[in-house]
């Protein structure tokens, strides 16, 4: 994953219910846990266009994700 690089996903009903960082872990498989992390904690994601800093976090059905 480039810095410049940018992504857009929306949650379906498959991944519901799961943290976010193990949600991303999966979609960018190229990318590992611990840097999906570090970009959460970082400021660099959205969540429905809201900023979201916790990995923790509990992904909805129809989310829109854009790190």
């Amino acid at each position: 994953m480039g810095q410049q690089e940018k992504y857009t996903f929306i949650i379906d009903k498959e991944t519901q219910s799961t943290r976010i960082d193990s949600v991303l872990s999966l979609l960018l498989s190229e990318t590992s846990r611990s840097f999906i992390q570090k970009l959460i904690e970082g400021g660099n994601l959205t969540v429905n266009g809201q900023l979201c800093t916790s990995k923790k976090y509990k992904v909805s059905e129809g989310d829109t994700v854009d790190i």
